[in-house]
């Protein structure tokens, strides 16, 4: 009897204990439902509206641009505010809105750090081939050249690119990578 008591009680002080969470839950979840079921509807009344008022061609007209699309997309920026703030309120009503915002901040600088490097993927090698063709003194400038199928005048030799001039005057930016990969063959 005494395990099944204590059981009891036990059972009975998770349910009191997890009740608000699942209130809050299901409070969220509403929040959620209602925000997006009121930003469709004013997106479609916003739509209707400025279908009626002619937005489109009156912008069209006062700006002297055509704006062929306006009118929705006005309405839909309104609806995705509205659901960006159901999601914000639901958010917070569970109290994991500041958690939830410095995850999606890691992930914003995680997802700048990494087009960074993409974009140093080219950059650096051609700046390091750059450095190492201007400390070797081997291009100068005027001078001819044969490299990646090209033949032509050396016009200026930078850290990243080489310009060169052809024959036909063709202007020519090659990356010193290439150019180095080539001078040392």
């Amino acid at each position: 009897m005494v395990i099944f008591e204590t059981f009891t009680t036990a059972s009975d002080t998770v349910v009191k204990n997890l009740e608000p969470v699942y209130t809050n839950i299901a409070t969220a979840v509403i929040i959620v439902l209602v925000g997006f079921m009121v930003g469709k509807l004013i997106g479609i009344l916003l739509d209707k509206l400025f279908f009626q008022i002619q937005l489109d061609k009156f912008f069209s007209r006062a700006l002297k641009r055509k704006f062929a699309n306006l009118s929705r997309n006005l309405s839909d920026v309104v609806s995705v505010i509205i659901y960006a703030g159901s999601l914000i309120w639901a958010l917070a009503t569970l109290d994991i809105l500041k958690f939830v915002l410095l995850a999606l901040l890691y992930l914003a600088i995680l997802i700048a750090i990494g087009a960074l490097m993409l974009s140093l993927i080219d950059l650096l090698p051609n700046f390091i081939s750059g450095i190492i063709i201007r400390n070797r003194n081997l291009i100068e400038d005027g001078k001819k050249i044969r490299t990646t199928g090209v033949f032509g005048t050396v016009e200026k030799s930078g850290l990243i690119h080489t310009k060169i001039i052809t024959k036909k005057g063709d202007v020519i930016f090659i990356p010193n990578q290439s150019i180095y990969q080539n001078l040392k063959k």
